[in-house]
């Protein structure tokens, strides 16, 4: 028979005393805020234009962030359930998202020089990347790191419930025997 929901107390303590919580919430508002920032910069002579996220792949890692936040909070307040796993695959995802752009954050070079010109002629984005040279933006790297962040936590969330479901506080499976002869 599962558990019931917890509501010996309120939400907020449980994730403030607890430091895998604390850094899963933490490393999920990094992902949704990240999702909104530059994702890529690109110098063009004395400015640099950037490209938000939210105009790139920003909307999935939105939406993988806000997931797994709501397992985050699910996994808190139903014990005995595996929804801390779902918060992970939610932020991994959220993390591969992010570094498949990093990998080809040039690409974004041909779509802010294609914005500047409005469709006045054909672009080469080989010819393109090379004189502006797109670089990760602040964004991006936010969203890597909040998502690393929430797998890591959620994974040891999901370790110690176990842990706890296994050997229940005071049954003495977490404490060896030591015997006087």
């Amino acid at each position: 028979m599962p558990e019931a929901v917890r509501t010996d107390r309120p939400l907020i303590l449980d994730i403030t005393e607890d430091r895998a919580a604390l850094t899963g919430v933490f490393g999920c508002i990094a992902v949704i805020a990240g999702s909104a920032l530059a994702w890529a910069s690109v110098p063009l002579g004395f400015t640099t234009m950037t490209v938000a996220g939210l105009e790139a792949n920003g909307k999935l890692t939105l939406v993988l962030g806000a997931l797994a936040l709501a397992f985050l909070v699910a996994a808190l307040r139903l014990p005995g359930r595996d929804l801390s796993v779902l918060a992970a695959l939610s932020s991994l995802g959220a993390l591969a998202v992010a570094v498949a752009y990093w990998h080809d954050v040039r690409s974004a070079s041909a779509s802010v020089v294609s914005r500047l010109i409005e469709n006045r002629g054909t672009l080469d984005p080989g010819a393109i990347s090379a004189r502006f040279a797109a670089r990760p933006g602040i964004g991006l790297w936010v969203v890597m790191g909040g998502a690393a962040a929430t797998a890591l936590a959620a994974a040891a969330l999901f370790v110690r419930g176990r842990a706890t479901a296994r050997w229940p506080a005071g049954s003495g499976g977490d404490e060896e025997e030591h015997h006087t002869p």
